[in-house]
């Protein structure tokens, strides 16, 4: 089921129609369809500046941007880890997202160093339970068909 996400004074909140996760198990991206997206956040954190994230397991060069106040993130209930969320210098999650495209219909997005691989800090499996937010508006999805 789509929901709608909160909006400021005289913009339309947002809402997904739509997630889809394609691509392989390795290197997914993820696209989401809907109204209401605006325009690209400007006030992302680069995850390699997050003092949390300094020397984690798996970051890499830590490529990959958090944003905060729910403007893009994914979170994989089931394997129970995100992406994208900046709460803060001490707590932030250390995979981050990599903006594609944006539209006000459609975002697409690709996972920071920190996903995947044996030291990676979380990657999707088929069959996993997965919600991603667009401007406050979570979209669910179940994980399928990835290589």
């Amino acid at each position: 089921m789509a929901a709608a996400g909160s909006a400021g004074a005289g913009e339309v909140p947002a809402f997904i129609s739509g997630v889809a996760i394609s691509g392989s198990l390795a290197s997914p991206t993820v696209t989401v369809t809907g109204t209401g997206f605006g325009s690209i956040p400007t006030h992302g954190v680069a995850v390699a500046s997050i003092t949390s994230c300094t020397g984690q397991s798996g970051t890499g060069a830590q490529a990959g941007m958090d944003y905060p106040k729910g403007e893009l993130w994914v979170s994989d209930a089931t394997a129970g880890w995100s992406g994208g969320h900046f709460s803060g210098q001490a707590s932030s999650n250390c995979i981050g997202v990599n903006i594609s495209s944006w539209s006000p219909t459609q975002v697409v997005f690709t996972l920071g160093d920190g996903y995947g691989g044996t030291s990676g800090l979380g990657s999707f499996r088929d069959g996993d339970g997965v919600v991603v937010s667009v401007k406050g508006a979570p979209g669910p999805t179940v994980v399928s068909g990835l290589s």
